[in-house]
């Protein structure tokens, strides 16, 4: 039972540090650390390893050739494995270096606005000063880890996978996982998303002159087209959802191009659906619509996910709930999320989870990514509440 004095202290605590912890965001925004860009991810990782080390915060950093560095850092001077909570985010971007000019990060009365603000920088302060917050109030119930990736917008391809494994050890032992991703401006929480998987499909045709010979060619991006269509036709909204996103053929218009390509991202709320769409997809990559074409397909990003709605991913969320509520949030719903996040990874192991309780916001992987400058210290505290009410 909490006793609500001390977490009224807490609170106050929370109070005191929220222009520390505003000024702590607005440095991590101002370093641009797009998923490609390792330079900048890794000198995220830096800081935000000082902060832990400033707060004896037990710190160990995965370096990565091609990648932005990963964490693993045990809050709690208990660091045994069992019974962990687990406090998640990540340190790159999506929008590339320059996207929001020279003035990085913006603000108003309401908003601030800036690279990776939403998505997920300020989530990554809400785990820090929630855990700090926990920490010098002598909070030792359960073991607290912070786990943050430094290539969760490029799925994980650029560490080659590797950065999935630093979940999958941080998940040994934990009993829940709290993935502070960008929350939703309403307050909704995702107890489950969909997984996904890339695939690109080359088209081969033959050249010709498109005036002197055109019956002798054989034209790639005409076989694509037809793929395209088929492809697009599998999406079920409420299922498995197919997008061919971006398509590359031919080098001049007076000529009948000999190839193409094109990429097709797969979203999918079970895992059976994966291979059934992959099945399905490498039909339509073997149909021929133009005869004298052939084509292949390659998968360029294994399946991964999804974050299956389980009951004990609901029964975590009612314990946010309930910490909101006495907060005097009454507007949190859960809700199925489409997009992929590293919650796939805890789930995959089994520890129920939730996501999307970083700072609240909107806009995130586009030019008008903003965040709701009230709400950092708001949800600092709803995941105070809500570890110390999980039993």
């Amino acid at each position: 039972m909490i006793e609500e004095t001390y977490f009224s202290q807490l609170c106050q605590r929370a109070d005191e540090l929220s222009g520390e912890m505003h000024d702590f965001l607005k440095q991590l925004v101002r370093i641009e650390s797009p998923a490609s860009f390792k330079e900048g991810v890794d000198e995220i990782c830096r800081t935000i390893k000082a902060f832990c080390d400033n707060n004896q915060f037990k710190t160990t950093v995965y370096e990565f050739p091609a990648a932005g560095a990963s964490l693993i850092s045990n809050v709690s001077e208990t660091h045994d494995k069992e019974g962990a909570i687990l406090l998640m985010g990540h340190m790159d971007t999506a929008q590339p270096v320059g996207a929001f000019g020279s003035e990085i990060l913006t603000q108003d009365n309401q908003y601030y606005y800036g690279p990776g603000v939403l998505d997920c920088k300020g989530g990554l302060v809400v785990a820090l000063y929630a855990a700090k917050i926990l920490k010098d109030a002598g909070y030792h119930t359960r073991p607290l880890r912070l786990v943050f990736s430094g290539d969760e917008e490029s799925g994980h391809t650029s560490s080659l996978g590797k950065g999935r494994e630093v979940y999958y050890q941080a998940s040994e032992g934990a009993i829940a996982a709290f993935n502070c991703e960008s929350g939703r401006e309403d307050g909704y929480i995702a107890i489950a998303r969909k997984g996904l998987f890339n695939v690109k499909i080359i088209v081969h045709g033959v050249a010709a002159h498109s005036g002197n010979n055109p019956e002798q060619g054989r034209n790639a991006i005409l076989e694509a087209a037809h793929k395209v269509i088929a492809i697009e036709k599998l999406t079920d909204f409420d299922g498995t959802t197919f997008n061919c996103g971006v398509i590359h053929g031919g080098k001049v218009q007076s000529a009948v191009p000999d190839y193409c390509e094109f990429l097709v991202c797969v979203r999918f709320r079970q895992r059976g659906h994966a291979r059934t769409a992959l099945e399905q997809l490498q039909q339509i990559t073997d149909t021929v619509y133009v005869d004298g074409t052939s084509s292949e397909m390659i998968v360029t990003e294994e399946p991964h996910g999804p974050m299956e709605e389980t009951q004990e991913n609901l029964d975590l969320f009612h314990i946010y709930q309930r910490a909101a509520a006495s907060l005097g949030d009454n507007a949190i719903k859960p809700y199925f999320a489409g997009g992929a996040s590293d919650a796939f990874y805890t789930t995959e192991k089994g520890v129920p989870t939730i996501c999307g309780i970083g700072i609240r916001g909107q806009g995130q992987h586009s030019p008008k990514e903003r965040a709701v400058i009230a709400s950092l210290t708001e949800r600092v505290k709803i995941l105070i509440k809500a570890i110390l009410l999980y039993e």
